[in-house]
């Protein structure tokens, strides 16, 4: 056996001495181009540690089966890059895949991806060789979709991404970027982003893929990480690019803000810099060695921990949407915060741990714990969908302690008429993740699909079907439509895009251009100049001019553009402004407007479509047909607002076309967001009309847990803290002083009093809870019209006993930890054991510290805190309190012993040093 083999084996072994995989664990790992380093694993809540050796070559990250049966070890080694082991510790396999850069398990736990030499793909089921897929070039990185499906590669020297089946392990589609990707990553809501130079792209990388978007950046981010509520990422930019050291992705506006800082840059090559912990932070080991804080918004960056230095590594625990600890490595210790603990002066102080071996990066792996379905929410922003096309929808299960819960069914349903869901029931993934697609119906407006899962948890999530206008299959026309253009003129630009059968942009697609139309003196269009090959966007562009008219009539005129897609046709008329024959002035066409509100203001409801909100008729001035309607002019209207910021609103169909009688009636698509904004109306290029629009939130379609969720407490006692909701519209936007809230404590778990029954103007509601006399969980439901949520809270009953069960009589040299932990046993007063009954440990007297001020027992009614000796000898007294009952331990802190030396033993007779007798 070689060494390195050698060395895996005792890393496997090693690690599984005690039951750790069947829970999340920390893994302190050698890091990349570091050969003969301890590997330890610790338990999150103690940092006690249960196995440490001698680590496999460069081993830069872990990865466990949901069911914790079997972990896999991936280094950047060429021996032994990927190491297979059961839970008992038995090496499976061994293979040697070449140096591994990146690596992800599927949400399923069904196929572990590998970019390495090439592509790998490894079937966790039954844990055989795994299988090379030739993708042409050599992969840099790889990220695996929400649904299990498919694999993203990504490769330095190639601008291909390629989706690899995860079920048939071959190349399904690819998409080519104007630019080679660097990282690709896939947001909890299911689009995927490839960062590359100055740009990220995002990509549906769903049936043949396809851009969705180029997003400048600046400079060259690393690898996406997405918050839980997947409305933003994160990425360290690489050293020596950008304007700043970290990039902010805002999902829904497409934007990305760089955070201009005075700190080092941050090493975004390298693996574990990165801990997003909730919604609004992030965590980053900087270059420097310090801990820094992100903040999201509004963005900033300030250290998080002054007292420590030389971080090499961060990682966080799982919960979402808050992550309960941050863990953080220098090449000594290995540190544990608690997040909530987070403050403007940083971090709380850490508990800590020491690790030998001087180790560089931190992993966190284990089973999935999380059990019983307490929380649902809809992930990613809010969909905006053209009619007929199929959109995604993510939600998110999580248990009452935050974990995400594996495997459990999520229903997905709706009442409209029009929309399909493609997957009614999709079980979630070791994130908590459930993805469904749904079609949007063929015509504009706005619909709600309801998610469920376990009992009683669903959540509404709002779809507003937009114009299309810039998408849909074939080819289609998204500016210059029905433009009414003076003679002699040039007309605005021809923008065509070209989609596949799934709706994904084609670029390199030929487009070839035709005008026609009848005119004295020949065709009265001319193209003058073309782009007859599709870019990245599936977009081409041409410019037009008219010719001079001859007589007072109009002319009609079209410009087609043709691909093997489909065709689209730009319709243009033409109108003289001299008579050829008497050199007067000729009155151009007549424009009126009209609109159905009768107050001046065009009003409605987020994703509402308003008939007939605005009309239009063109009328000829001029020739033998005076006064008759023109045909094929466009009416479009406009907001000049950021969907995700602001009001908008669209005409059905994108730009309507009037009638022979010269009549376009406008239906209007409302978008998102609420707000007053003006509508600029625009008829041909050639008039514009503007006008105000005030769209309002619409009813309540989604309540959100803020505050009080997973308290617990004693029985008959009142919660600290209040329970806190905030009401939504099914689109996503606040309703303030919002009506009809009413609550609920299940089965009459609990007394409610000063219940909001409408929500305040941050559109937030609350209630205060005292808990009745039942001892264990107790569910309060709020509901605000079709939109419900649950809290959970927990009643222990009154403990009576605490009995100190070990961990007492110990001795400790100075300044280290005492050998085993405090545990003791909470009982009530009838003596039962009280499960999840928080316990305060405090030192009464003596020099010492506790790791942590309170735990809480486990099933057995048992908890335990480890117990660090203090700078000074002699007795220590701990106690431990739950409820009426309490506890004493009693240990003791003694001086480091005396050392003899060889030269302090002297001959008895002569007095001289190092004389043996005899």
């Amino acid at each position: 056996m070689g060494f390195s083999k050698l060395l895996a084996a005792y890393l496997i072994l090693a690690i599984f001495v005690a039951p750790g995989l069947q829970a999340g664990n920390v893994f302190v790992l050698p890091g990349p181009s570091n050969l003969n380093q301890t590997a330890t694993m610790l338990t999150p809540e103690s940092l006690l540690q249960v196995g440490s050796t001698i680590s496999a070559p460069s081993a830069f990250k872990v990865f466990s089966k949901p069911d914790g049966s079997r972990v896999y070890i991936v280094a950047s080694s060429a021996v032994d890059s990927l190491v297979v082991a059961d839970a008992a510790g038995n090496v499976i396999a061994r293979h040697s895949l070449g140096a591994v850069s990146a690596a992800e398990l599927s949400p399923d736990g069904r196929k572990l991806a590998i970019a390495a030499a090439t592509a790998y793909l490894l079937d966790t089921t039954i844990d055989t060789a795994p299988v090379a897929v030739n993708l042409g070039f050599v992969p840099s990185d790889v990220a695996v979709s929400v649904d299990s499906s498919r694999a993203f590669f990504v490769g330095s020297g190639t601008t291909q991404v390629s989706a690899v089946d995860l079920t048939t392990n071959a190349t399904a589609a690819f998409v080519t970027l104007p630019q080679s990707g660097t990282n690709v990553a896939t947001a909890p809501g299911g689009w995927v982003y490839v960062s590359s130079s100055n740009a990220i792209y995002e990509i549906d990388g769903r049936g043949t893929m396809g851009i969705r978007a180029e997003i400048p950046t600046g400079g060259q981010p690393g690898k996406l990480q997405f918050t839980p509520d997947g409305l933003r990422g994160v990425a360290l930019n690489r050293t020596g690019f950008g304007a700043g050291p970290v990039s902010i992705l805002d999902v829904s506006s497409r934007m990305v803000t760089p955070i201009a800082s005075a700190v080092q840059l941050f090493d975004a090559n390298a693996p574990g810099k990165l801990a997003v912990t909730s919604n609004n932070r992030a965590f980053a080991a900087g270059s420097d060695g310090r801990l820094y804080s992100i903040t999201l918004n509004p963005p900033a960056i300030t250290q998080a921990v002054a007292s420590v230095s030389g971080i090499t590594s961060v990682v966080a625990s799982e919960e979402k949407p808050n992550a309960r600890y941050l863990f953080f490595l220098s090449p000594t210790t290995l540190y544990r915060s608690a997040t909530s603990l987070f403050t403007s002066d940083g971090l709380e102080t850490p508990a800590s741990a020491g690790i030998s071996g001087l180790p560089s990066v931190l992993a966190y792996a284990g089973a999935a714990t999380g059990v019983f379905p307490a929380g649902l929410t809809a992930v990613g922003p809010s969909p905006i969908v053209p009619p007929g096309m199929t959109t995604m929808l993510t939600v998110r299960v999580i248990d009452v302690s935050g974990k995400p819960v594996y495997n459990t069914p999520v229903a997905f349903s709706t009442d409209s008429v029009g929309p399909t869901i493609l997957n009614p029931t999709v079980n979630t993934g070791t994130d908590g993740l459930a993805r469904t697609n749904v079609t949007a119906p063929p015509f504009a407006g706005a619909f709600t699909v309801r998610a469920a899962a376990g009992v009683g948890l669903s959540v509404s999530i709002g779809v507003s079907v937009g114009e299309g206008i810039e998408t849909g299959t074939g080819v289609t026309a998204i500016s210059g439509q029905g433009q009414l253009v003076n003679a002699a003129t040039a007309g605005r630009q021809l923008v065509v895009q070209v989609r596949d059968s799934e709706g994904n942009p084609v670029g390199g697609t030929e487009v070839t251009w035709f005008s026609s139309g009848v005119g004295i003196g020949g065709v009265p269009v001319t193209v003058t100049s073309q782009q007859n090959i599709t870019d990245a966007l599936g977009r081409a562009v041409a410019t037009f001019s008219t010719s001079p008219l001859l007589s007072a009539e109009l002319a009609a005129a079209s410009v087609t553009a043709n691909t093997l897609y489909g065709s689209a046709t730009f319709y243009i008329t033409i109108f003289p402004i001299i008579d050829p024959f008497t050199s007067q002035p000729i009155p151009p066409p007549a424009v009126t407007f009209s609109f159905g509100s009768q107050t001046g203001v065009i009003e409605g409801q987020a994703g509402q479509t308003i008939t007939n909100a605005v009309a239009v008729q063109v009328l000829r001035q001029a020739g033998v047909s005076f006064g008759s309607g023109v045909p094929n002019v466009g009416l479009t209207v406009m907001t000049n607002a950021d969907p995700a910021l602001g009001p908008t609103a669209a005409c059905a169909g994108g730009t309507v076309l009037t009638d022979a009688q010269g009549v376009a009636v406008c239906n209007l698509v409302l978008g998102p967001r609420p707000g007053d904004t003006q509508l600029t109306v625009d008829v041909g290029g050639y008039v514009q009309r503007t006008f105000a629009l005030r769209v309002q939130a619409g009813v309540a379609g989604e309540l959100t847990l803020l505050q009080g969720n997973n308290q617990s407490g004693s029985a008959g006692e009142q919660l600290p803290q209040a329970l806190v909701a905030e009401v939504r519209d099914s689109l996503g936007n606040l309703l303030p002083f919002a009506t009809g809230i009413q609550w609920e404590a299940v089965n009459q778990c609990a007394t409610l009093s000063g219940s909001s029954s409408t929500a305040n103007n941050q559109g937030r509601v609350q209630t205060l809870v005292r808990l009745g006399n039942v001892a264990g969980s107790c569910q309060i439901r709020v509901t605000a019209g079709d939109a419900s949520a649950t809290f959970t809270v927990q009643v222990a009953s009154a403990a009576g006993q605490v009995t100190a069960i070990s961990g007492g009589g110990q001795a400790a040299i100075l300044n280290q930890n005492f050998a085993q932990p405090l545990v003791v046993e909470v009982r009530d007063a009838q003596g039962a054991l009280l499960p999840n009954t928080p316990v305060s440990f405090a030192v009464t007297s003596g020099s010492a510290t506790v790791s942590s001020p309170s735990a809480t027992t486990n099933a057995q009614g048992r908890a335990q805190v480890a117990v660090t000796a203090g700078a000074s000898t002699g007795p220590v007294v701990i106690t431990a309190t739950s409820g009426t009952g309490s506890a004493t331990f009693s240990l003791t802190v003694v001086p480091v012993g005396p050392s003899v030396e060889r030269a302090g033993i002297v001959n008895g007779a002569s007095l001289q040093p190092g004389v043996v007798p005899g």
